[in-house]
């Protein structure tokens, strides 16, 4: 995987499909949508569609997720997860389960992780993260 790719998390999804957040972060989606360098993952799809209102908008959530390429979360994926919730823990630090899948995800297919969510700069001060957070 390039490391120009960007993998994109549930909470910069939300604040671009609203039409909300600095206009740095819509250029920024929009750039990587253009270059196909924007990537996603099954739990970021899981949380997004679940935030569906109508059946007609989660298929068409779906259909536009679905052409985005996917970091397959493998075995290797969750051990890694499991070894970084352990290390976090350790360190006092406390962060969501799927914030450390998809922090994980991130480092192990070596892709720039945006988001606007506080926990992935706790996770980033514990474990090597190329992150960048919009808030």
């Amino acid at each position: 995987m390039s490391n120009d790719s960007i993998l994109i998390d549930t909470s910069i999804w939300i604040l671009y499909l609203r039409g909300e957040g600095k206009s740095q972060l819509r250029e920024i989606v929009q750039k990587a949508l253009v270059d196909k360098k924007a990537t996603t993952s099954q739990i970021i799809i899981l949380e997004i569609l679940s935030g569906a209102i109508s059946e007609k908008e989660f298929t068409t959530l779906y259909e536009d997720f679905d052409s985005l390429l996917c970091l397959d979360i493998t075995n290797e994926v969750w051990k890694e997860s499991y070894e970084n919730s352990f290390l976090l823990r350790r360190r006092g630090a406390t962060a969501p389960f799927a914030d450390i899948l998809i922090a994980t995800a991130s480092i192990y297919y070596n892709c720039q992780l945006i988001h606007s969510d506080k926990h992935f700069g706790l996770i980033a001060k514990h474990i090597k993260l190329n992150e960048k957070g919009f808030y």
